[in-house]
């Protein structure tokens, strides 16, 4: 971190780290008038995913209450450019909490794969995302460019999530009414 940059470690986030499961560093930082929440995830590959999920939604809770900026980058493990439960379990979380990925490009490259399992989450407006080849390791690295205008108040949105489960949930409400008034 740069030496003009004032900044502080989240304990009580970083206290929510599981060893093997759900790694967490997080840091906030101010840029001129904003304050920032930087966060760092890594989730191992073999680790519960039930577990991560549930730490990252406690996470994410406590990040929400503070309503501001947040970067939370990473190697989360979960393929986010193919299809799995474990993406759509992983992106409910996210979206649930307006955090949105920056990054839709494969990030990890070997001789016989190739996916997307790092990434760049923000609840933020950003300018732009890239995927940077560092030569040094089969991950690449993430760039998201973003201002800092002032230290005005995120307001959260709200939006329904349109699921099989939400609309047969919906429609048993439905016709439990009694209609007849109508």
């Amino acid at each position: 971190m740069r030496e003009n940059i004032q900044w502080s470690i989240k304990s009580k986030l970083n206290k929510l780290s599981v060893s093997s499961v759900f790694e967490c560093s997080a840091i906030e930082c101010q840029l001129g008038n904003v304050n920032i929440i930087v966060v760092c995830i890594y989730r191992p590959s073999s680790g519960d995913i039930g577990v991560f999920l549930n730490r990252f939604d406690q996470l994410l809770t406590g990040i929400c209450n503070e309503n501001k900026t947040t970067f939370i980058t990473g190697d989360f493990n979960i393929e986010l450019i193919k299809e799995s439960m474990a993406k759509s379990k992983f992106l409910s979380v996210m979206n649930s909490f307006h955090f949105a990925p920056t990054i839709l490009k494969n990030t990890r490259v070997t001789n016989n794969t190739a996916s997307c399992i790092d990434n760049i989450f923000t609840n933020s407006s950003i300018l732009e995302s890239s995927v940077i080849e560092n030569f040094v390791s089969d991950h690449m690295a993430q760039k998201v460019i973003f201002e800092v205008e002032s230290n005005t108040e995120i307001i959260p949105k709200y939006k329904r999530f349109l699921s099989e489960k939400n609309r047969n949930d919906f429609l048993c409400c439905l016709g439990e009414q009694d209609w007849v008034n109508v």
